[in-house]
């Protein structure tokens, strides 16, 4: 009796070990299966990057114009000639509280020959305008003040935003053209987008000036008006945008 109940627990033992050893079996089997499969399941996209860039020519010039009284040519305050500057200004249709700001004031002490102290004052605006002609018209009013320390310090666009998401469609667009080209040429049909990356390398919606950045045509001369000016030609504005998009594909 003793040695049939030993038998049995030793047969129970065994079996017990085959099922295990089953189900071991069955795991290791199923589990490459599994991974197998989500893994084609990740990599089936494809990966394209594109570029697409617009250039714009500035609508908006911003003029420094500095007043300053050793330079006015005679007895007239640096408070009459501002008066003048504004008046000149709006006959041109210039909104000044809308275009116009004050960028610095300053007074400083100046040793004359007689070791008497003198007082020079100097006050300095920034004028945006919207057009070359008016960039002419700033010129020979302040020509006209015998105001001659006027430049243009920059130029800009008005809407970069607006130019910004046309430039980032375009990159969009193009990289999925792309992308269907790639897919088709391998036997797929292109699906759904899956990761999307922005890079704006756009600069700032403004230039800085230089010289090189501005060119002339046409004669130039000492005295400016509407039949002689030259034709201004700036710098444009650079708007570039990249992206990179992956897309799944059945």
């Amino acid at each position: 009796m003793m040695a049939q109940t030993l038998c049995f627990i030793k047969i129970k033992n065994i079996m017990k070990k085959l099922l295990l050893a089953a189900l071991i079996s069955l795991s290791v089997s199923i589990l490459p299966q599994d991974l197998k499969s989500q893994t084609t399941k990740e990599n089936s996209y494809v990966e394209v990057t594109a570029t697409a860039f617009n250039e714009v020519a500035p609508n908006e010039f911003f003029i420094q114009i500095i007043i300053d009284e050793t330079l006015s040519g005679s007895k007239a305050t640096l408070e009459k000639k501002e008066r003048e500057l504004y008046s000149a200004l709006k006959e041109l249709g210039i909104d000044i509280e809308k275009n116009m700001q004050v960028q610095d004031i300053t007074s400083s002490l100046k040793n004359s020959i007689l070791r008497q102290a003198k007082i020079l004052n100097r006050k300095s605006f920034i004028l945006k305008v919207d057009s070359p002609e008016l960039i002419f018209g700033v010129f020979n009013a302040t020509e006209k003040l015998k105001i001659s320390q006027v430049s243009i310090t920059k130029t800009a666009v008005s809407d970069p935003e607006k130019i910004k998401s046309e430039v980032l469609a375009k990159a969009a667009a193009k990289a999925k053209s792309n992308a269907e080209v790639l897919a088709s040429s391998l036997g797929f049909k292109l699906g759904k987008p899956i990761y999307v990356q922005n890079y704006d390398n756009a600069l700032n919606p403004f230039r800085m000036l230089a010289k090189s950045s501005i060119s002339i045509r046409g004669a130039a001369t000492d005295t400016m008006n509407e039949e002689s000016a030259p034709e201004l030609e700036f710098e444009k504005i650079r708007f570039e945008q990249q992206v990179v998009i992956r897309f799944s594909i059945e």
